[in-house]
């Protein structure tokens, strides 16, 4: 056999399986490592269906946030007012309390009693509605005011004492000032209670409560005077019929 024949004998195809790879082979081999066509789509959806959860849960505690925020305003607002009403009306109390420093005992104790019982009437009302509405924090300086002020309405009168529970009551009411105030967002007032503030403080209660005995004695004066003609009117009215 001749080189040549050999040669060609190689060179000619066999007609069993090809070791060679298809088209269609190397097609999908090829195409394995890539992205579906609808991939990106469910990629693209899932991140603005995350993102659009995260949105809805910051606007959600935004809300929350603002409504904890307003909720806790409008309740601030409502104790302060509360709280001034209160310290409103233990000021009255004080204000007839000091009467005692500059009055005899037995003109006190009549100032207490036309005076008295309506003051602590608004008092223990106050009293009442702030203490529905006041936070835990002021317990403690709600008491201390409620007591000192309670105080001044006891015996004994006289100076010595009814001095030490007038200057007591006004650290009480305030320490309760200072409290609301810190409530409100606002600095703290500093102040010394001393023995003449509260002398000064008499001498305006005094004047203001003498005016205001004088305006009640003044409408007493012309209610009665307004009746007494009614009266005369009527006995004149009785003496024609019984005359025969």
């Amino acid at each position: 056999m001749s080189l040549t024949s050999v040669a060609g004998a190689a060179t000619t195809p066999t007609s069993g399986p090809s070791s060679s790879p298809s088209h269609i082979v190397v097609e999908l081999v090829s195409n394995a490592g890539s992205t579906p066509w609808w991939g990106a789509a469910v990629i693209t959806g899932s991140f603005l269906l995350v993102a659009g959860f995260f949105t809805y849960l910051f606007a959600k505690k935004n809300e929350t946030t603002k409504f904890m925020r307003e909720t806790a305003a409008r309740k601030n607002a409502e104790v302060a007012e509360l709280g001034a009403e209160l310290i409103t009306s233990g000021n009255k109390v004080k204000d007839i309390a000091l009467l005692a420093l500059s009055h005899p005992l037995t003109e006190f104790m009549q100032v207490l009693v036309n005076q008295g019982k309506p003051a602590w009437d608004t008092f223990t009302l106050a009293s009442n509605r702030f203490q529905l509405a006041y936070p835990r924090s002021m317990e403690g300086d709600f008491k201390r005011y409620l007591t000192t002020t309670m105080s001044l309405m006891l015996p004994p009168f006289e100076q010595p004492g009814q001095l030490h529970a007038i200057e007591e009551q006004a650290k009480a009411s305030l320490a309760l000032t200072n409290a609301l105030r810190i409530l409100q967002g606002r600095e703290p007032i500093e102040a010394e209670i001393d023995k003449s503030t509260l002398i000064e403080n008499t001498k305006q209660s005094t004047s203001v409560l003498i005016d205001e005995m004088v305006g009640e004695a003044l409408k007493f004066k012309h209610a009665s005077q307004k009746t007494r003609p009614e009266q005369r009117d009527g006995a004149n009215h009785e003496e024609a019929v019984q005359q025969p």
